[in-house]
């Protein structure tokens, strides 16, 4: 309870503010119920003459669930993006999801204002790195604010591989050794063999798959 003794005051024209400090001992909302005003002849209280304040100080716990790093993406897909973002009083909607191409050393908005349902479906950025992050940041009711980030880096790939000097050799007999130039290591290659020795109508082909080559690098891939 506050008392005459907890309050300054000050005269302010014909009438006085008086005004205290309370310390709360936790987060929560203070009900304030004004009980006794008496000015020595009469009581002026009015129980219904109440305020009340919230007071919050902890920021949302937020984790994000995905992208949590190790995956490998194509720019202009879509990826969803999945958090979990709680608070002891609410969490506002006003949920923000951001992108770092480098590691967190800087970061690009990706959307604002958005209710925490718990997932926003991302269009990967056009970027070529090794180290993207996914940041999500959450509000409560007063302002405090709180963050997490995917657990590790992740691949974003928008560039396609540059192939050439695709050869065909006979080296002896009927082997014929087939080879082909990478910019970067390939996970799946394809190339269609037709004896056109033969009629068309017996034509006889086949498909050379991954299996069929070997990899010799470091750049630019050999197969």
């Amino acid at each position: 309870t506050l008392s005459l003794a907890d309050f300054s005051v000050t005269q302010d024209g014909g009438g006085f503010d008086y005004d205290a400090t309370y310390e709360g001992s936790t987060d929560g909302t203070y009900d304030f119920t004004l009980d006794t005003a008496d000015d020595g002849v009469t009581d002026a209280a009015d129980p219904t003459d109440t305020a009340s304040v919230l007071v919050d100080e902890a920021a949302p716990a937020v984790t994000v669930d995905a992208p949590t790093g190790g995956g490998l993406y194509r720019g202009g897909e879509t990826v969803t993006v999945s958090w979990a973002a709680t608070d002891n009083v609410s969490v506002t909607d006003d949920v923000i999801v951001e992108y770092s191409p480098d590691g967190g050393g800087s970061w690009q908005p990706v959307a604002s204002g958005l209710a925490n349902d718990g997932a926003y479906d991302w269009t990967v950025s056009d970027d070529d790195t090794t180290d993207a992050l996914v940041r999500v940041r959450a509000t409560d009711s007063s302002d405090n604010q709180g963050a997490d980030e995917s657990d590790a880096a992740f691949e974003i790939d928008s560039t396609a591989p540059t192939v050439s000097d695709l050869t065909a050799s006979n080296p002896s007999g009927q082997t014929v050794a087939v080879s082909l130039n990478a910019s970067e290591p390939l996970t799946d290659v394809s190339v269609t063999v037709t004896d056109t020795s033969v009629t068309v109508t017996d034509a006889a082909s086949r498909t050379l798959t991954a299996a069929d080559f070997a990899e010799t690098g470091p750049g630019p891939y050999g197969y």
